[in-house]
């Protein structure tokens, strides 16, 4: 039996602005989707996942795997102490593919070596064939709300193109889990191998057994496009392991354009960008924020003067403004609730975006 987890979904497209987008409107180097077939009992399938790993640390942030178990030969347990990581998708997927053997991996769902499902061995060259396009003609950003209550997903997907398209796209949300233990063929952890990025089922799969994604028509080089999910996510996954992969396709599902990934549980585009611009702002104007977590109030420190700290809570709403002219400031939390927020601190021409927890 497959097993499939219970869905509920409200889907709605709005062509508006938020107060804070969890996307930019400038250029970016494009990003590669690595739809990796494995199979618990399949041999060669280990080294596949060290192949597909290794990828994904030599490129940083650049790189999202979907782990995809689709064959009844090589995913379909055995025992009832091994995982079943079959979803009612896989097989359409494998069929996509055109795939001859595991463990094979669309890259970008392109033609490499005159196929769409490559050996292991071509992963990382059509990689950074990938790469070597430059641009991507969209932008991404994500953000996604937990409510543990209801084990409810709220996500928000917004796209911003730089080129106009000959048609349609398709936008493809997908929800994967990592540091799942189970029996793996052909590795020395055996019933204890620890398995990652497992698809666990494509949220963008708004109509009855359909596959493709969620039809993107209308595009306009740039405006801005949000697409918005609500999703029940299974009772028997860890929230904390799990991810989220937003890409789009062509209008017939080939060619992946754009990709991004974040934590499922409460995290966005704006959070993740954000972390390696404060890194290379610090060394520059060495600002920081702390105490993170704070309390009743939080300091804002820097080499240059600071204009303006603008606050924004999780849902994008403006919470605070302060004007500053000063090097060093004192902000008082004790009117906001607590949760996560957003900042941003204004110097000059320049801002920096962080966050912090309250």
């Amino acid at each position: 039996m497959f097993r499939i987890p219970t869905l509920l979904f409200a889907f709605c497209i709005l062509n508006i602005c938020f107060t804070q987008n969890w996307i930019d409107t400038l250029e970016h180097p494009r990003n590669v989707v690595l739809e990796e077939f494995t199979g618990i009992y399949c041999g060669f399938c280990p080294y596949g996942h060290q192949i597909a790993h290794s990828i994904d640390s030599a490129n940083p942030g650049r790189v999202s795997i979907i782990g995809i178990h689709s064959s009844d030969t090589y995913s379909q347990p055995g025992s009832a102490a091994h995982p079943d990581f079959r979803t009612q998708w896989g097989l359409n997927l494998q069929s996509f593919s055109g795939l001859t053997g595991f463990p094979s991996g669309m890259v970008n769902r392109t033609i490499y070596g005159g196929k769409k499902a490559m050996s292991r061995f071509d992963w990382e060259a059509a990689t950074d064939s990938i790469f070597e396009l430059g641009n991507s003609e969209v932008n991404i950003g994500m953000r996604s709300l937990w409510n543990e209550s209801t084990r409810t997903l709220s996500i928000d997907v917004e796209l911003y193109y730089h080129e106009e398209q000959n048609l349609f796209n398709k936008l493809n949300l997908a929800i994967t889990e990592s540091n799942v233990i189970g029996y793996q063929g052909g590795s020395q952890g055996g019933a204890s191998y620890s398995h990652a990025h497992v698809l666990r089922d494509l949220i963008s799969a708004v109509e009855a057994n359909s596959w493709s994604g969620v039809k993107v028509d209308d595009i306009v080089t740039g405006e801005l496009q949000t697409f918005n999910f609500e999703y029940v996510v299974d009772a028997g996954w860890d929230i904390e392991n799990c991810e989220l992969v937003a890409f789009v396709t062509k209008f017939s599902n080939s060619e992946t354009l754009h990709g991004v990934h974040i934590n499922a549980a409460n995290d966005s585009t704006i959070i993740n960008s954000s972390t390696s611009n404060i890194s290379e702002l610090n060394k520059a104007y060495d600002i920081k924020a702390f105490p993170n977590p704070a309390n009743e109030f939080i300091n804002f420190k820097g080499t240059t003067q600071i204009d303006k700290i603008i606050i924004y809570d999780l849902l994008g709403n403006l919470v605070k403004s302060e004007s500053i002219n000063d090097d060093n400031y004192r902000l008082d939390l004790t009117d906001l609730n607590n949760g996560l927020y957003f900042y941003e601190v204004h110097f000059g021409m320049e801002n920096q975006k962080g966050r912090f927890i309250h």
